[in-house]
């Protein structure tokens, strides 16, 4: 599955999922933003909410709305 696809690609990378943002709504769709750390550095991935929410709970993280 994806959400399973980018928790063992973030544990590669050396990355730590810290929260998942379910950020807008536009046009009857909702958008996500997965917040990470790796190496210091914070990155943003834009996600579908349903990946960022499976991705939280993989990693115990908090999902914010």
């Amino acid at each position: 599955m994806t959400h399973d696809l980018l928790r063992n690609l973030a544990r590669g990378l050396n990355a730590v999922v810290r929260k998942v943002v379910v950020s807008e709504l536009r046009d009857e769709t909702y958008y996500a933003v997965i917040w990470m750390e790796q190496g210091g550095e914070t990155v943003a991935l834009d996600s579908r909410p349903s990946d960022a929410i499976a991705l939280a709970l993989r990693w115990d993280c908090p999902i914010y709305a």
